[in-house]
């Protein structure tokens, strides 16, 4: 059950590269709590939810659920990005000679 099951979580860690790089940069730009909140969709708020779904649709497959919830804060943590911190950079390029 362990290769099945290493196989369909480590298909969420491109995924994860994605949304933890930008949970970092939310850091690094002081939006510490646009982190804080992809960091709890990842792993709690939308992980939980899902993993409770597919068990009780199909158990076999309830290792998709990483992907799902990695996917889902992924997406969130790109909108965050663009509507928060874009703006900032634009300013910042509109201020340089």
């Amino acid at each position: 059950m362990g290769a099945p099951a290493l196989r369909m979580a480590a298909l969420a860690f491109p995924v994860a590269a994605v949304s933890i790089i930008l949970s970092a940069s939310f850091q690094s730009l002081g939006r510490s709590t646009l982190s804080l909140l992809v960091s709890l969709l990842r792993q709690i708020v939308l992980l939980l939810p899902i993993a409770g779904g597919f068990l009780a649709l199909a158990p076999n497959l309830v290792w998709l659920s990483f992907l799902g919830a990695e996917a889902l804060a992924c997406l969130t943590a790109v909108l965050c990005y663009r509507l928060a911190i874009r703006p900032r950079i634009r300013a910042l390029e509109g201020d340089s000679p």
